[in-house]
């Protein structure tokens, strides 16, 4: 599975900014501070401000699997300062997945892809986990109680997941977290240790890459296999 990150607008209409008061374009991230979202969106909000000549701030709303954010962006004025940061999750799952979302993707005008990358599995140093074969193993020898960690139901580490342990004939226990930086809280403690998602997750929290969950290893992570090759 594919981590893809996506701008949408309440409406389309980015191309008056420079017309405008000053009155400040916010980013809205759909995780919290130091998540792969939150890091891009930062990045992007330093690259526009000086090009639309605008306050750029970012603003991090957590929680229901980025569907909170979401709903707010597109309650807010469709007047073009408002800006959806976030995984597809949010867009192209949830309002399915979620009987309460809030909202259809089509509230939102997509604006472009902002990069791409395939999902990681990942786990703490001091898990004892360093392969597929492993995990599954232990999987077995809890008898379906090994917990994995997600930041949310409907997401594509969740949905992942699953379809990981349906295709090893295993059984887990998902526990949802509002963001990664809380599931890194939760790795620390021993609480969890094991999660997919993207792969800045690893290098920033010291984690290991157990396996790359796309068709070609990652140039970050050389000894980590695919899936496939994993078995």
């Amino acid at each position: 599975m594919r981590y893809r990150s996506i701008a949408a607008l309440a409406l389309l209409c980015l191309a008056a900014l420079p017309a405008r008061a000053q009155a400040p374009v916010v980013i809205t991230t759909s995780f919290g501070p130091a998540s792969a979202a939150d890091i891009v969106a930062r990045l992007l909000a330093a690259e526009f401000q000086p090009m639309w000549n605008t306050p750029v701030v970012v603003k991090n709303i957590t929680g229901a699997a980025g569907t909170i954010a979401a709903a707010e962006v597109v309650r807010a004025k469709p007047d073009g300062l408002t800006v959806l940061f976030t995984p597809i999750g949010p867009v192209a799952i949830q309002p399915s997945f979620m009987r309460n979302a809030g909202y259809k993707a089509s509230d939102l005008a997509p604006i472009c892809m902002v990069n791409q990358s395939p999902l990681v599995m990942m786990t703490p140093p001091n898990s004892g986990l360093r392969t597929v074969a492993e995990v599954i193993a232990k999987a077995r020898s809890m008898a379906g109680n090994m917990p994995f960690a997600t930041t949310g139901p409907g997401t594509t580490p969740h949905l992942s997941m699953v379809t990981f342990a349906r295709i090893a004939g295993i059984k887990l226990v998902h526990v949802p977290y509002k963001g990664p930086g809380d599931v890194m809280v939760a790795f620390q403690t021993g609480d969890m240790q094991i999660m997919n998602d993207h792969p800045s997750s690893v290098k920033m929290n010291n984690l290991h890459a157990i396996a790359v969950l796309g068709p070609r290893r990652l140039p970050d992570f050389p000894d980590a296999p695919t899936m496939a090759e994993a078995g």
